[in-house]
């Protein structure tokens, strides 16, 4: 699941003076490649689509077991 949190409230705000966070929740066992490569995908379709700079967009990785992820109420 991919998260943006709430935009600052500032009162002149431009594309190129913002930061955008992503925060990743996955299951652990992704090798530390493939978060990387994840990261740089991530970060290049902010650049890409966003119109913003590469040290602009901040990826967070949490690992969580899959028995704390639940859905409904369910555990997945």
């Amino acid at each position: 699941m991919i998260r943006r949190p709430p935009r600052s409230t500032q009162g002149v705000s431009s594309a190129a003076s913002d930061v955008y966070k992503r925060q990743v929740s996955l299951y652990p066992g992704r090798s530390d490649q493939q978060k990387q490569d994840f990261a740089k995908a991530i970060t290049k379709s902010a650049v890409d689509i966003l119109k913003t700079k590469e040290e602009h967009v901040i990826v967070v990785f949490d690992e969580n077991p899959k028995e704390n992820w639940f859905l409904a109420g369910n555990q997945l």
